[in-house]
């Protein structure tokens, strides 16, 4: 079952209601988007958006190369391993990507809204509150699974090692902290009823 854990920041100056949904690696967040998805519920997917900003403006990858001296573009095409490796090891670095791509984002979320005609939206991001961008939101959710079989989620879609997967988590948002942080609190395990749990929510963001 969903916790409630506050009553919603209700921050955003739109009449649209926002939800902002996080987890973290191998919680399966976008995996629960989707089920909003099914419902009618438009999804911003804040990582989706970010990617498509290198495509679109060029100067945003000419400025990153340069500061960071690494390179982005290739003949292949865009690629992002080298930078991805950087951001992890090196913090000044993912705070100098970060300072150019999250206000982007939050601009592009911006425009994104105003075309929508729901009740509310999903906000997803998995830097929901590191970002600020929880305040845009009028409630939040954070997606838990247990460690053990975020791991296992990882390891099927990645070719990182246990001890790379974990050094990834342990580098992000601690769980209890994201709990506390957030309005309500899915439990996305193997044996957990999340389709029940997004429905039940739905219905509440609906006022119903």
């Amino acid at each position: 079952m969903f916790r409630i854990l506050g009553k919603g920041n209700k921050k955003y100056i739109s009449n649209m209601k926002v939800v902002g949904i996080t987890g973290g690696l191998g919680s399966g967040k976008s995996t629960i988007a989707r089920v909003f998805k099914t419902l009618g519920v438009p999804v911003f997917d804040s990582d989706a958006a970010a990617k498509m900003l290198y495509t679109s403006y060029p100067e945003l990858v000419s400025n990153i190369e340069k500061q960071l001296n690494i390179t982005i573009r290739t003949a292949e095409g865009l690629q992002f391993k080298e930078l991805g490796e950087l951001i992890f090891r090196d913090a000044s670095a993912k705070l100098f990507v970060e300072s150019l791509v999250h206000p982007m984002v939050g601009e592009a979320f911006d425009a994104w809204i105003l075309k929508q005609r729901t009740p509310y939206v999903l906000f997803e991001s998995a830097l929901l509150f590191q970002s600020g961008s929880a305040l845009k939101c009028n409630w939040t959710i954070a997606v838990t699974a247990p460690v053990e079989e975020r791991i296992a989620r990882v390891k099927k879609r990645n070719a990182w090692s246990v001890d790379e997967i974990q050094q990834r988590m342990q580098s992000q948002m601690d769980e209890n902290e994201m709990r506390q942080r957030a309005d309500f609190c899915i439990d996305n395990g193997k044996s957990s009823r999340v389709v029940v749990e997004v429905w039940r929510l739905h219905h509440y963001f609906l006022g119903e």
